[in-house]
């Protein structure tokens, strides 16, 4: 099992070696990489790849695809509203999203994993998430990225299994959103454009990490497992990541930097 983390502070270095490291493509240490329609601003997306890919250890890099241009959620061209970092992108934008997220990974080969919004953020309503628009986002932008690299590794949807207010508890809501990513039927958004990993997310004991990881293995047998945040809420780390281990997990990212001064790998 791969150990990461995940890129949140600016100008944060490790001090120990840590294989995969995760940046997200907008927010937590990087601008807007959109601010005008096609006029992109790379600079501190580069920084970043740049910083992860020198970090000691580093084998694996992953852009987790959130973060959306506001010109995207109804916003004015050339602005930044970060208040409303987590507004998703329209549906009739679905597909310029999509397109920005191609530009990504064409931009930056040496990163290999990519992860297609988090927590279904902005997409919550009538009590339950809004699997559909989030799958015909997920597709739209699998599709894009897959025709310009087709070496590109894909992942979602995401989805939090648990929640800090109820640590240690399944959600429902994100296990009914999991299955229903992955089902093929018409009612739940038809068969997906393809999946190269499973991402999901939790609050919990290492004992709940490691029987949630099992009944995931079972229940999608073909998906590498990967937890994109991993937030213990009582226990210890080392033990948590020894269970997901032997129960099939293929990733376990930490969200610094709390995971980072967790394990001594921060100053």
């Amino acid at each position: 099992m791969k150990i990461g983390v995940t890129h949140t502070q600016p100008g944060a270095r490790l001090t120990g070696s840590v294989p995969l490291h995760v940046q997200s493509m907008m927010g937590w240490g990087t601008l807007n990489p959109e601010p005008s329609f096609g006029q992109f601003e790379w600079r501190t997306l580069d920084e970043r790849v740049a910083m992860m890919a020198a970090s000691p250890g580093a084998t694996d890099l992953a852009i987790t695809l959130c973060g959306c241009p506001d010109w995207m959620k109804g916003g004015a061209q050339g602005t930044t509203d970060w208040s409303r970092l987590e507004v998703a992108p329209l549906p009739e934008m679905a597909e310029a999203f999509a397109y920005l997220c191609a530009r990504v990974a064409q931009r930056y080969p040496q990163v290999k994993h990519f992860l297609v919004w988090n927590e279904f953020k902005g997409m919550w309503g009538h009590g339950r998430w809004d699997i559909l628009r989030y799958k015909a986002l997920y597709n739209l932008v699998y599709r894009a990225i897959k025709k310009v690299r087709p070496d590109a590794l894909i992942g979602g949807p995401y989805a939090p299994l648990s929640v800090q207010s109820r640590p240690g508890v399944t959600d429902a809501h994100g296990l009914t959103a999991l299955n229903r990513w992955w089902s093929a039927d018409p009612v739940d958004g038809g068969p997906l454009a393809g999946a190269d990993f499973l991402v999901v997310d939790g609050w919990g004991s290492p004992e709940w990490f490691a029987n949630t990881t099992a009944d995931l293995a079972r229940h999608y047998p073909c998906l590498p497992i990967w937890w994109a945040e991993l937030h213990v809420t009582h226990g210890n780390w080392g033990i948590a990541l020894d269970a997901l281990t032997a129960n099939g997990a293929a990733a376990a990212i930490l969200w610094e930097p709390e995971g980072l001064h967790e394990l001594g790998l921060a100053p």
